[in-house]
């Protein structure tokens, strides 16, 4: 019987650990993308200024 409570709990740590390694993919993907837009809304207002 304990067997099977073993292989239980280590299966539960490995879903466990994929969902937090699919959730911080998630947030850096995130995170890339608000810097991608930010850098690029600023660097574009940058040049317009310049070439003013």
């Amino acid at each position: 019987m304990e067997s099977t409570h073993n292989e239980a709990v280590v299966a539960g740590t490995g879903l466990s650990r994929i969902g937090r390694e699919v959730g911080f993919g998630t947030m850096l993907a995130i995170s890339c993308l608000i810097s991608y837009w930010l850098i690029t809304n600023i660097l574009a207002r940058v040049f317009c200024i310049s070439r003013e």
